[in-house]
């Protein structure tokens, strides 16, 4: 499946899920694995995390396309 996208900036992970979907390729999700999230502090930081997220999206897709 290769590697994650190194020219994105953010949102590699998506990419590469999408290409692992698109091989048929399934994901293998495991209880043992623990992780932290941390919040925006505030709506706007939300709201810029989100809109900065849906552009990274259509980068990522433009960048599939040329493959």
């Amino acid at each position: 499946m290769g590697l994650f996208e190194e020219r994105l900036k953010r949102n590699e992970d998506i990419e590469f899920h999408k290409r692992m979907r698109d091989a048929g390729k399934t994901f293998y999700l495991s209880t043992s694995i623990a992780s932290t999230y941390f919040v925006r502090p505030t709506l706007k930081g939300l709201i810029d995390k989100s809109l900065g997220d849906g552009m990274w999206n259509i980068i990522a897709n433009r960048l599939r396309r040329e493959h």
